[in-house]
């Protein structure tokens, strides 16, 4: 009887340490520090002003989905006092210098943050063809609809540097668009009403 109790035991011990290790396996593939995005003092604000509860976005403006979102959202109207998301931008070789220059644009722009985005926003969609075959391209062209830009340039690049930091050291993977919740998490298929803290 002792020796069945302790083989009883020891069983026991052997089952709760494989539990153990699958629950490590599989938390360990999700996605670490979404938290600290949220912290990132370099998150755009651009669709609505901070809230407590406001999501974070990462967005490609060489990517399709991206495009497509973007187009949601220059087609609806939002409450002026509706949180919107913080914005991060993924660059690559191919894209970073149509992001500079999409940044830049909004940057320089007269007007509300919002105002200024999907009005940059709505430019950059009417050629989304164009964007999607040559970015580089694409980059000229919307430099050249909005001079002003040139000198906000260096600004737009210093922002990107901080985006592409803060989603390298919170190991998100190329993914995109990618809605990060304050909880819970980050999500690559949502729809654009999930952007806007309820």
């Amino acid at each position: 009887a002792p020796l069945g109790l302790a083989f009883a035991a020891l069983a026991l011990v052997a089952t709760r340490q494989q539990a153990a290790t699958r629950v490590a396996a599989s938390t360990a593939h999700v996605p670490v520090a979404t938290t600290s995005l949220h912290a990132q003092a370099s998150g755009l604000y651009w669709l609505g002003p901070y809230s407590e509860r406001s999501p974070a976005l990462v967005l490609s403006l060489d990517c399709p989905a991206c495009l497509d979102l973007l187009e949601q959202l220059t087609q609806r109207s939002y409450a002026a006092a509706t949180a919107g998301p913080a914005l991060y931008f993924k660059t690559s070789h191919t894209n970073r210098a149509l992001t500079e220059s999409f940044v830049a644009a909004v940057l320089s722009q007269d007007a509300t943050p919002r105002d200024a985005f999907l009005a940059v926003a709505t430019l950059l969609l009417a050629q989304k063809d164009a964007v999607l075959a040559a970015p580089a391209s694409a980059a000229h062209q919307l430099a050249a609809q909005f001079p002003a830009a040139a000198s906000r340039r260096v600004v737009a690049s210093r922002i990107l540097d901080d985006h592409a930091a803060a989603l390298q050291s919170s190991a998100l993977g190329e993914t995109t668009p990618l809605l990060l919740p304050r909880e819970g998490k980050p999500r690559a298929f949502f729809s654009a009403d999930d952007l806007f803290p309820r």
